[in-house]
């Protein structure tokens, strides 16, 4: 395992599309630090986004793990990049040739986009802890720990979400494909939810069927770590300086949290059978 953890390493270190996608992520991740540390002047007013009370804790767990999480279309570029190129120039072919089975392939890009989630996720809880610490208002042991399971769940989203894209490059062999599939799928899943939730009543669309979208997998990918937004409302309490306060609380979504697993499952098992099948 470590032996083809190893290879993966180099052979990612040494690949172009590795280099530059990784740092256009690790920037876009130091400008979403600096502009949380940044005071905007807006007009003759400054502001700071810890006048919305984002960062305190336990919050700033969640808003930190879905900022972060938008990135995550430069990790999969990456996946799709590093994997297309082993097809293309018969990288593979030549493996399999050398002794490397078709499962221990697929294991060393597992392992490798295991390492992705999980240096992805020490960022997101480094900069969570850098911005609560500094911003936060008084907070106690448990409001600090409370929220902290958003690490775990940001960690099964961008697992989740690397995986289909290991899938659908295994699927097409190719850098193109992947990404145009994933842009279909997410637009016709959007259209698909819009009608089954505004028009549900108008078209009698059955209520199992109305609510089908909510276990689709792009949707899923989505509820596991969900917009924080909503979250927000003005401060009314008087407490704290915050001109806005973190209205509710939220929960695990074990639902989407078992979905996300269960595809992850789904995925793998696809990709091991269209490694298996075809002549390649």
């Amino acid at each position: 395992m470590k032996r083809l953890l190893k290879i993966e390493i180099l052979k990612n270190l040494a690949y172009r599309p590795f280099k530059i996608f990784s740092i256009i992520y690790l920037l876009s991740i130091i400008v979403i630090a600096l502009i949380g540390f940044a005071e905007l002047i807006i007009g003759d007013t400054e502001f700071n986004l810890k006048d919305l009370g984002i960062y305190n804790f336990p919050n700033i767990w969640h808003f930190t793990a879905y900022i972060v999480s938008l990135l995550k279309l430069f990790i999969a570029a990456i996946v799709v990049f590093s994997i297309s190129q082993e097809f293309s120039n018969r990288m593979f072919k030549q493996n399999i040739i050398d002794g490397l089975s078709k499962w221990e392939f697929l294991k060393s890009k597992l392992l490798t986009i295991g390492v992705f989630s999980a240096l992805s996720t020490i960022l997101v809880a480094i900069i969570s802890l850098m911005l609560g610490l500094k911003y936060s208002e008084p907070y106690t042991s448990y409001e600090f720990l409370s929220e902290s399971f958003f690490l775990g769940l940001y960690f099964v989203k961008i697992y989740l979400f690397l995986v289909l894209f290991l899938f659908l490059t295994i699927l097409f062999r190719n850098s193109i494909f992947p990404f145009l599939t994933f842009f279909i799928f997410w637009i016709l899943e959007g259209i698909f939810s819009i009608i089954c939730t505004v028009f549900e009543s108008q078209l009698h669309i059955p209520h199992w069927l109305a609510n089908i979208y909510q276990y689709l997998p792009l949707y899923t990918i989505y509820k596991i770590v969900e917009a924080p937004f909503g979250r927000i409302g003005p401060n009314t309490t008087g407490v704290g300086s915050s001109v806005f306060i973190i209205s509710k609380n939220v929960d695990i979504p074990w639902l989407h949290l078992v979905l996300g697993i269960g595809y992850i499952f789904l995925f793998i098992f696809g990709s091991y059978k269209i490694l298996s099948k075809r002549d390649w």
